[in-house]
């Protein structure tokens, strides 16, 4: 849970309905998948912002100096064979939604997207442990400021390995004359690590351009973690206009091995994926040989029905 609150009587005052709480905990929540029940859910509280992984980072209100802690997108997560989950994901040093700023924050002094540091940060949870437990970060990766992560996603839910992230490298020039602010963000750069130190390699776009987020696609007949092709969206921005772009997933650093060049400008877009037209296909046979065509529900299901007017268990 990214420490965003909403508060009514600041809405009564017209203020911004969410606003940024610095001194807040992050919260992550672990339930069963299945037949989950209010009292199963076990909480895992951390400190907003970082400190050395030795040190005790509470009460996080004595750290107040410290950069505050803001949740991104998903790595992966899996079960480890002692039944603890791996969660891994990508935290900023800062409030990425700057236009809802603390309630204290001085006008014009909000730290922008671009300037923010984000971590890929690997947590350890027992679901055994006592609700409300503390929990520091397993690992946290500087060496780069990634998100929008992807994997092989046929190793979801599993043990893996390598990750591809669209990175802002500030080190590398960008010519603001010419293309002005970069909507979505600096993304100037493609990434492919492996948490294991086997792999860090990038490739920067140019000084005119950004990435959005890719996709993997696994090479025909492959069983191999990474063995395929890494396409993402380039984005021209002096320009105007989009290439696709297919890289050797396992060697992103040598360029592309294709590029498909659009003469238009695409939309900024997020979280797609590669299928298989031979699984689009058998889908689409399936609805018409067996399932039939969709229609509309008549009435809830039955979990629906059950749940109607009850509440969470703690709200």
């Amino acid at each position: 849970m990214t420490p965003l609150k909403c508060d009514p009587e600041r809405l009564k005052k017209g203020e911004n309905h969410w606003a940024w709480d610095p001194n807040e905990d992050q919260w992550y929540g672990l339930v069963p998948r299945r037949g989950g029940k209010p009292e199963d859910i076990r909480w895992f509280r951390s400190k907003n912002g970082r400190c050395p992984l030795t040190q005790s980072c509470y009460p996080v209100r004595a750290f107040s100096n410290i950069p505050s802690a803001f949740q991104g997108h998903t790595v992966s997560c899996y079960e480890t064979p002692d039944g603890k989950v791996v969660f891994d994901l990508t935290i900023a040093d800062g409030n990425v939604f700057f236009w809802w700023p603390s309630v204290d924050t001085p006008p014009g002094t909000v730290a922008r997207r671009n300037k923010l540091q984000n971590n890929t940060t690997r947590w350890i949870f027992d679901p055994q442990a006592p609700t409300n437990s503390w929990v520091d970060p397993a690992e946290e990766r500087g060496d780069h400021s990634g998100e929008f992560s992807r994997i092989d996603d046929r190793f979801v839910t599993k043990k893996y390995n390598h990750y591809w992230q669209a990175v802002i490298d500030g080190s590398k020039p960008y010519d603001f004359q010419k293309c002005g602010s970069p909507a979505g963000g600096l993304f100037n750069t493609l990434g492919h690590f492996t948490w294991d130190n086997s792999t860090t390699e990038t490739y920067w776009a140019g000084p005119c351009a950004t990435f959005q987020e890719p996709a993997f696609i696994p090479r025909a007949g492959s069983t191999e973690e990474a063995d395929g092709y890494l396409v993402g969206l380039l984005n021209h921005l002096d320009e105007l206009r989009n290439d696709v772009c297919i890289f050797d997933a396992r060697n992103i650093a040598q360029g592309p091995v294709a590029v498909i060049h659009l003469p238009f400008k695409l939309r900024l877009g997020l979280h797609g994926n590669f299928v298989e037209q031979s699984e689009i296909t058998a889908w689409r046979e399936k609805r018409e040989k067996e399932l039939g065509p969709v229609k509309a529900a008549a009435e809830p299901l039955p979990w629906q029905k059950e749940a109607a007017g009850k509440t969470n268990g703690v709200h």
